[in-house]
């Protein structure tokens, strides 16, 4: 009975240590599936720095996708290069029982450049696996091994990266086997269910048990609700290149130092052109926009993320001679353009994307940043240049990189400034309209859409549409609530000194009227009407924000025909409180002519969730007037 007894008790054992680490759906605590599309059931990234230029990164991660939403996570995707060796690679597929559907194969993973379209970046890569799912479901666990020389782009710690995904254990550790100082910044820990260890050679911490973040709606991202580490060592290699700073003004002299060093020259050629070009310009502002929409003529634009690609620019000779780059190189290309006509010009590291999010100010870092921009100071005025799209005018920024902190390299150093904020008075599309209904039930007419500020920004990429793509546009994203919709020819007039866009159309809606008896109805805002409503939570967890304000404006004149009579108009409606206004009226300019007139603005502002209940009744307010209907008959009144 005694060996029986000591078997059952190995057997539990046993049992119980598989249980720990069976990958069964089953096996995954309750708590955990609630509104989650995926669950990380372990995850871990190890760091050791070796040496000043070597350092080891090993990364695991186990997911359980749950459904189709849960596909973000069905891909391993590893970055490598010149610097960075992949020294070891495994993934396997298990079913919702845990088990093994498939051991990936070397040969099943894709191996390609990183970066399309260009030869510059040859040696950054990419080694990737993508599982397509049969069943739902499945658990992907993969692991891997680099050894890298950039000891300046130490991995930060983001256990949880999208919304509707739980975390079952999540671990990070870094250790500096060299000494030497290093900083690290814990976000978020409090509330969470967080063990660390600091200790003066490296750093360590863990989550456990995190329940998914349902998504709400104006909740901004995710990495500012959620744990994340960040750690950088003050001394450092970077592809090849020493370095050291404690601060974002040693960042930037380690960055003249170091990085930005280029000393090779532009060819005659560009030499020639640019300073014909501007020639007898006294004006430094006007010089800067020619020499700016110089490069924008002459340049190609390759998409490679700060980091891929390395943090060095490509030398100036050579985006010079290939006429394309990477922001990086593009950057650096329009700068010595600038200074070669005496306009000054600072390179700026951005952290980009339509989602605000600017730098650490106590934190320096060369991982934070993802793109870089160019400030030119002039006449006291911070102008500001993107210099990858070649259509963007001289001085605007647009969403991508607007209202947030960078780093700005001067020749003293880094300083933190902010880019411009585009205010909600100047963000407005005005439209401006002519509608002739139809006996037939029918409306024809014209239409012209004016954009300004960052409204601007959502329309000027239309002029590179060809007519049939811009038809298209108009009819299945615009005005995707018409039916019957006839387009003329589309004309565009971007007036980039100005930084305003327009649209002018002609049009035709067949059976837009809609009869009922001896009645007709006419929907006056035929061209901006809001339809989405908020979605409505029992109980909202996180405060809502409106990152930019905007505004629309509609005037519109309405001519019926000879054979209609009115019988009512809309009443007149205004609106307003702290998330923005509405106002609607029609007036009756003669018996057969009307002018519809229709503001709509929405505030840039950060409002508690107790307050989301009272914005979604206002936009619920905005779309029952954006229905109103002038009432005609054909009957003699």
């Amino acid at each position: 009975m005694r060996k029986y007894h000591l078997l059952f008790i190995v057997f539990w054992i046993l049992l119980e240590g598989n249980a720990q680490t069976s990958y069964a759906f089953d096996s995954i605590p309750s708590s955990l599936l609630k509104h989650a599309n995926a669950i990380v059931r372990n995850a871990s990234i190890s760091i050791e720095v070796l040496a000043l230029d070597k350092m080891k990164i090993k990364v695991k991660k186990i997911v359980t996708i749950k459904n189709e939403l849960g596909d973000m996570h069905s891909s391993v995707v590893v970055h490598y290069g010149r610097n960075t060796k992949i020294k070891s690679i495994k993934t396997i597929i298990y079913d919702r029982n845990g088990l093994e559907i498939k051991k990936v194969k070397s040969k099943d993973y894709k191996d390609v450049s990183a970066v399309s379209g260009g030869t510059l970046y040859g040696d950054s890569r990419i080694q990737y696996y993508t599982y397509i799912p049969v069943d739902y479901p499945y658990t992907i666990y993969y692991e891997y091994e680099l050894q890298t020389s950039n000891t300046a782009l130490i991995p930060n710690w983001y256990p949880v990266s999208y919304m509707n995904t739980s975390v079952e254990y999540s671990s990070y550790s870094v250790q500096n086997f060299i000494g030497g100082a290093f900083k690290h910044l814990n976000k978020n820990f409090e509330n969470f269910t967080i063990t660390s260890d600091i200790t003066a050679t490296g750093v360590s911490c863990s989550l456990q048990d995190f329940s998914a973040i349902k998504e709400e709606e104006l909740s901004g991202g995710i990495k500012n609700k959620v744990p994340s580490m960040l750690v950088h060592l003050e001394s450092f290699s970077a592809y090849g290149t020493k370095g050291s700073f404690s601060n974002w003004n040693e960042f930037g002299e380690w960055m003249n130092a170091s990085i930005l060093t280029d000393n090779s020259n532009l060819s005659k050629h560009t030499i020639s052109e640019v300073l014909a070009l501007t020639s007898g310009i006294e004006n430094e502002r006007e010089r800067a926009r020619l020499v700016y929409e110089y490069m924008q003529g002459k340049m190609r634009y390759i998409s490679v993320q700060v980091g891929i690609g390395g943090i060095q620019p490509e030398k100036v000779m050579t985006v010079d001679r290939l006429a394309y780059g990477d922001c990086k190189g593009l950057c650096v290309y329009t700068k010595k353009l600038l200074e070669l006509v005496n306009v000054p010009a600072h390179y700026v590291v951005v952290q980009a994307g339509r989602n605000i999010e600017g730098f650490e100010k106590d934190f320096p870092s060369v991982e934070q940043g993802n793109h870089i921009i160019l400030n030119l100071p002039l006449d006291k005025e911070d102008v500001w240049l993107e210099c990858t799209n070649m259509n963007m005018p001289f001085g605007f920024l647009g969403d991508f990189t607007d209202d947030r902190n960078v780093i700005v390299v001067t020749k003293e150093g880094g300083e933190i400034k902010k880019t411009p904020t585009y205010k909600t008075a100047n963000n407005v599309q005005l439209t401006i309209a002519e509608v002739f209904l139809s006996a037939t039930g029918s409306v024809k007419g014209n239409v012209e859409i004016t954009s300004t500020g960052i409204q601007y920004d959502q329309h000027f990429h239309l002029e590179m549409y060809d007519q049939e793509r811009l038809q298209k546009h108009y009819k299945e994203n615009y005005w995707d609530y018409i039916n019957n919709l006839t387009l003329g020819a589309v004309t565009l007039e971007n007036d980039k000194k100005n930084v305003v866009f327009k649209e002018g159309l002609s049009f035709e809606i067949g059976g837009y009227l809609q009869s009922m008896d001896d009645k007709v109805f006419f929907d006056v805002n035929v061209f901006n009407k809001f339809t989405r409503v908020p979605k409505k939570y029992r109980e909202r967890i996180y405060n809502f924000e409106k990152q930019r304000g905007w505004r629309d404006e509609e005037t519109i004149k309405i001519e019926i025909p000879n054979s209609y009579s009115l019988v009512s108009v809309p009443k007149e409606v205004e609106i307003s409180n702290e998330f923005g206004l509405y106002s609607m009226s029609l007036e009756k300019v003669s018996e057969k002519v009307f002018l519809y007139k229709r503001i709509f603005q929405l505030n840039k502002g950060v409002y508690s969730k107790e307050k989301y209940k009272h914005y979604r009744k206002f936009i619920k307010q905005v779309i029952k007037y954006d229905q109103s209907k002038l009432v005609l008959t054909t009957r003699k009144i």
